[in-house]
């Protein structure tokens, strides 16, 4: 549990240099719009991943969502 913990930090941490480096690097509005649409699906992505979690009862299952 502990290193699937540490994977997800390392992929969120990954992730938000990401999108700092995309923010900073968006110059007009265009592109600040095509960020947040992108960031905006990924975090419901995420909640969805969530719910899924949360009304699994198999633990494989879990991991295999926690994964994705």
């Amino acid at each position: 549990m502990a290193t699937g913990l540490m994977t997800a930090a390392g992929r969120a941490t990954a992730v938000y240099a990401e999108d700092k480096k995309a923010a900073s690097a968006a110059s007009t509005e265009a592109d600040m719009d095509k960020y947040y649409a992108t960031m905006q699906e990924r975090y419901k992505k995420m909640q969805d991943q969530m719910e899924r979690m949360r009304k699994s009862k198999d633990s494989k299952e879990r991991q295999k969502i926690w994964e994705e």
